[in-house]
């Protein structure tokens, strides 16, 4: 039988891969989430980050070869990816680039109800299906959820 956890909310027992830690205190999906379905996504790669002066690389499933089409124009992405090592939220909490007591959503912070983010990255080349990027602020192994044309490309 897997491991079980009481909600903090409702007081249920919940699977604890079906559980979220916030503020210390574990809380079923339900009670967070609501009685919504869960959305399902497939990674199209990962990341394998290098340290910040050396380029990453983001290697994508050999399928998404069709997908690349011209993208070797392009200098600019957006990377949306999972934040796949995220152990819990804190929902307020002061933030680090100025302190300022905020919540979640007023930040960056990896510590999120739906651990998804997003980077903007420099792309400088393309050797098959792996993408060398520079500005990749994701973990290494980060699963990568999607690519898009970056910001930066509509303001060049």
């Amino acid at each position: 039988m897997a491991d079980t956890v009481k909600c903090a909310a409702c007081g249920e027992e919940t699977p604890a891969e079906a559980a979220l830690k916030v503020d210390g205190e574990i809380y079923c999906r339900r009670c967070i989430h609501g009685d919504v379905k869960p959305v399902v996504f497939y990674p199209i790669g990962i990341v394998h980050r290098s340290n910040n002066d050396e380029l990453s690389r983001i290697e994508l499933q050999p399928f998404m070869a069709r997908f690349m089409h011209r993208l070797d124009e392009e200098k600019h992405l957006t990377i949306v990816y999972v934040l796949h090592e995220s152990k819990g939220v804190k929902s307020i909490f002061n933030r680090g680039i100025d302190r300022k007591k905020v919540g979640v959503f007023a930040s960056r912070s990896p510590h999120r109800p739906t651990p998804l983010a997003i980077t903007e990255v420099e792309l400088e080349r393309i050797e098959g299906t792996t993408l060398y990027v520079r500005g990749v602020d994701a973990l290494d192994g980060s699963p990568v959820l999607d690519i898009k044309l970056g910001r930066k490309a509509f303001s060049s």
